[in-house]
């Protein structure tokens, strides 16, 4: 318990958004700590922004410790996106990023999430913004082929399809499809992917998606370390092929800058661009957005 104590005090305290207010998100943290349960209350997030949270709900509690839990990579979806726009959250978990899309930046969302129970978290947290008219829910996986496939249930925000012998247990079987089909009537501006290791197979079925040049952006979950697994160099390799570069973003310049060497150096997300000009003036005219008493 000591050890987990100290290891989500130095998470927060080494947080771009913690370093700059760590007696706020240090208190947050504790309070968190302290009042959390099972049962979900709504929590503030974003601007006017709120989530329903529960305890032990990973992709959710790190807003409540520092504001944006993927600082990043949320601050860059926060920034470019504009009214008007869409947005492709695959993996969308309980919503931490549709509801940044939809109800603080106020673009159209095409959330997918292939688990039921999730769905329904999801949709509570669309609901609670008041933004179901901006957001479509798609309860499919997402792959290369259309079908069904066997999913994990029970491992929050590392469900993922069972591929690894996993036996009936916690594993329920959903529809998939591909990008292509789902993006087939609008084409996104910016896409999130985050779908636990089956991100090569995702873009395997968006090669039309991937020519569309008004895809400018994609935020791609990659394995940690500097390790690199095969299916990211798949990854990397068919979106260099599509004219994508990997990118950082720094939310407090609104800069973009080339990330370190050419992807290979991976984080949880990768963020890989193209018309940076396009981008660039997207990022510096956003308007600025209030994070834990920080305007960003």
């Amino acid at each position: 318990m000591l050890r987990e104590t100290l290891a989500l005090a130095g998470f927060v305290v080494r947080h771009p958004i913690g370093r700059r207010r760590p007696l706020r998100c240090l208190f947050d943290t504790l309070r968190w700590q302290l009042t959390a349960s099972s049962r979900p209350k709504v929590v503030p997030f974003v601007g006017l922004a709120k989530l329903w949270a529960r305890r032990s709900e990973t992709g959710v509690t790190g807003n409540i410790y520092v504001g944006l839990h993927e600082f990043a990579d949320m601050a860059f979806v926060a920034h470019v996106l504009r009214p008007g726009d869409l947005f492709g959250d695959i993996g969308a978990n309980a919503g931490s990023y549709t509801v940044l899309a939809g109800t603080v930046a106020g673009a159209d969302v095409i959330a997918v999430e292939p688990v039921p129970e999730t769905v329904e978290r999801l949709r509570r947290n669309v609901e609670l913004n008041g933004s179901n008219g901006r957001v479509e829910i798609r309860a499919v996986a997402v792959g290369d082929r259309t079908g069904t496939v066997r999913f994990t249930v029970d491992r929050d925000t590392i469900n993922r399809i069972a591929d690894d012998g996993s036996d009936d247990r916690g594993v329920v079987e959903v529809p998939i499809d591909t990008l292509d089909r789902i993006f087939a009537e609008r084409v996104p501006l910016l896409l999130k992917i985050d779908v636990e290791g089956h991100e090569a197979a995702v873009l395997a079925g968006a090669s039309h998606l991937l020519s569309d040049r008004r895809l400018k952006a994609l935020i791609v979950e990659v394995g940690s370390g500097f390790d690199i697994r095969p299916q990211d160099e798949l990854v990397r390799e068919r979106l260099v092929a599509a004219g994508f570069e990997p990118a950082a973003y720094d939310p407090f310049r609104r800069s973009l800058t080339d990330s370190e060497g050419d992807g290979r150096r991976l984080r949880h997300n990768l963020l890989w661009v193209r018309d940076r000009s396009f981008l660039q003036e997207r990022l510096h005219s956003a308007p600025s957005v209030a994070v834990k008493g920080l305007s960003i």
